[in-house]
């Protein structure tokens, strides 16, 4: 279906009933690192063609939350570009939004109306092979953008974007409560953007949802006419993962607006990847953000945000998979970030299902990107792609080849929070390392000591002081420290290198306990008594309390093992896993892991059942 797009109308939207609250230019959405102002520049740049910035819509949605706080003069060049500051959120509407302009065609496909034309430096290709009066690339668009909403909202159960049905008859909504999705000439950087309005009908509420929301708005989407030169992929993924990025965001936005823009746009991402995961466009984020672990996981910054989906992705592969996301998101809602950044607290809640929390996930996605392997040998650590990712690691703060007999020391003050940096030790003898906070809480800061061995199995120590024993063989050791808390205003820290011991089960080893290889390895339900089940033998040697349990390789919690007070002992704890859950039922054949916890050191160990 085609039409004419509907006459300009110009009426002012009456305020939300709540008290509107103006943040200061330091634009609480963006951090206090980043300001509102900056956002401006960056838009007044982005619509007079002098920028080749590659996303706009956080910028977009700073300006609609914190725009009256602009100073006069960027709020007038705004207004020269068609924004309008007469209503509660600052937006490009009023009358007729402006990228309406022009675009004097549309098509109704689903919940979406798509606006086009054949006509000027607007126009989209006229080819039609299927002649049925519509454009083949609109025909295109149509189909990804249904494609990627019934995905979203049907299969994942996300809540639709709130309608813009009940505007006043002046204001532009496209001409029908369809969700607009507008296709124009765009600056030649630029995929698409996300274009906030107003609240949702019914003060912030989305109509579409079970819950009740207060920050919900309405929105519309800008896409290219072509995508032909300029991008990394073909024209029709280049369409499809710029519908599966903006179309999250408009349903992100019917959520909570004023959730943190790093959540935003590292979720968008991770929501690429998971309807098109052939694509893998977010691999073009990835070497400049594994380039600086040292930078807050959160930080500003317009491709940083967006190299952030690793975090959501060793998520969504380990502690939950897509669900863990959309809970995440539910619990935006209940939390509301409007005066305050909830953002780590909705990870924490959305995870606590998978006995987990935004700090546990932050700690295991460091060290998975140091192993950085699809292997099963990887176990909890393994990401499914990653042998096609384009770096081979994160960036190495030191390398320190250890002498015996000298203590040498690594400092560090460039470390910033929810962030990591990684030391690489070279050693022939047994190095005990030791982390110091030097300007915060112990706690703030977790010290790992990552090893591959000679056999491509890995091995991980979590612990300060950690003693490693090169007489294990491995073909490399490295360090990484994680800043996991905030309580802290900076985190300088120390790393000290001393003179370990050899792994021995003797009362001067210096860890508190150990967890030895399961036997027998592989073990079979089906064969001899001694094989229907697997020891795991613990030697303590400072009393404390242990936990050991069994995971699989998606990090999902199979059974318990153990969960008590063990006193020192030095000959070993002997425990078993016959197989089977903690209902009794036989879990599937395949790769597990043992995990032993202490009061400081964690243990991981694969074991092998068999059909």
């Amino acid at each position: 279906m085609t039409g004419n797009h509907n006459s300009t109308r110009r009426r002012r939207l009456a305020p939300r009933k709540t008290l509107l609250i103006v943040y200061a230019i330091t634009g609480l959405l963006m951090g206090k690192e980043w300001t509102t102002s900056q956002s401006a520049e960056i838009v007044i740049e982005a619509f007079t063609d002098q920028t080749t910035i590659q996303h706009l819509t956080p910028y977009l949605l700073d300006i609609a939350l914190y725009g009256h706080s602009l100073p006069e003069d960027q709020k007038f060049a705004l207004q020269q570009l068609g924004f309008n500051f007469s209503n509660e959120l600052v937006s490009r509407s009023w009358g007729t939004r402006p990228e309406a302009e022009g675009l004097d065609r549309f098509y109704d496909q689903g919940i979406f109306r798509f606006h086009y034309t054949l006509s000027g430096s607007q126009a989209v290709d006229s080819t039609d092979n299927n002649a049925n009066s519509i454009p083949d690339y609109i025909d295109r668009v149509s189909a990804t953008f249904n494609a990627v909403a019934d995905q979203i909202i049907n299969r994942m159960g996300y809540y639709r974007p709130p309608g813009d049905g009940w505007f006043p008859a002046d204001y532009d909504n496209g001409g029908s409560n369809h969700y607009d999705i507008y296709i124009d000439s765009l600056n030649a950087s630029y995929y698409g953007y996300t274009q906030s309005e107003y609240f949702a009908e019914d003060n912030g509420d989305n109509e579409y949802s079970s819950v009740k929301e207060n920050n919900s708005i309405t929105s519309y989407i800008v896409i290219r006419n072509d995508y032909y030169t300029g991008f990394p992929n073909n024209e029709l993924e280049n369409i499809q993962v710029t519908a599966a990025h903006e179309f999250f965001h408009a349903v992100q936005f019917g959520y909570d607006s004023y959730e943190m823009p790093w959540l935003k746009e590292a979720t968008a991402v991770w929501m690429e990847e998971v309807i098109f995961d052939d694509i893998n466009d977010c691999y073009q984020y990835m070497p400049s953000w594994f380039q600086s672990p040292h930078i807050s996981l959160d930080a500003n910054g317009d491709n940083h945000w967006y190299g952030s989906f690793i975090y959501f992705e060793y998520i969504s592969e380990h502690l939950g998979g897509p669900n863990t996301i959309q809970r995440i998101w539910d619990k935006s809602i209940v939390l509301n970030s409007k005066n305050d950044d909830y953002s780590h607290l909705a990870i924490t809640s959305g995870l606590a299902p998978e006995l987990s929390d935004f700090s546990d996930a932050l700690n295991k996605m460091v060290i998975a990107n140091r192993i950085l392997s699809s292997s099963s040998q990887a176990g909890i650590f393994a990401y499914e792609e990653a042998e096609d990712y384009p770096v081979i690691g994160p960036a190495t703060f030191q390398t320190v080849a250890f002498t015996a007999g000298k203590t040498m020391t690594i400092n560090s003050s460039n470390l910033q929070k929810y962030a990591s940096q990684y030391t690489r030790i070279i050693a022939n003898t047994p190095v005990q390392v030791t982390l110091t906070n030097t300007s915060g809480p112990e706690n703030d800061l977790m010290l790992h000591a990552i090893m591959e061995t000679t056999t491509g199995d890995y091995v991980v120590k979590t612990s300060s002081p950690v003693n490693i024993d090169p007489a294990h063989g491995y073909r490399w050791i490295y360090l990484a420290v994680v800043s996991q808390k905030a309580d802290g205003t900076d985190w300088d820290y120390q790393l000290s290198l001393d003179d370990g011991v050899y792994d021995s089960f003797t009362t001067d080893r210096p860890e508190d306990f150990s967890l030895a290889n399961p036997y027998p390895n592989p073990f079979n339900l089906s064969k001899s008594q001694y094989h229907r089940f697997t020891n795991i033998d613990v030697t303590v040697s400072v009393p404390q309390r242990i936990k050991i349990y069994i995971v699989n390789l998606s990090g999902r919690k199979v059974a318990n093992i153990f969960n008590g007070y063990l006193p020192t002992k030095y000959t070993p704890y002997q425990f078993t896993w016959t197989g089977r859950n903690d209902i009794g039922q036989r879990v599937p054949a395949g790769i597990y892991l043992i995990i032993a916890e202490g009061k400081q050191l964690q243990f991981w160990k694969k074991v092998t059942l068999l059909k």
